[in-house]
């Protein structure tokens, strides 16, 4: 399991932050991979 805080100090509206905070959720690449298993693949390029 995997846990994080956020903490945000704003003079915006309660809901407007809910509402980020559910659309950074929904589109986080990093949660995806987690919650997913996405498979990741590298390359090595010696130049």
């Amino acid at each position: 399991q995997i846990r994080y805080e956020v903490q945000i100090k704003t003079g915006a509206p309660e809901e407007k932050i809910r509402k980020l905070h559910k659309l950074v959720e929904e589109k986080c690449p990093i949660t995806d991979v987690i919650n997913y298993g996405t498979e990741a693949k590298g390359e090595f390029n010696l130049i």
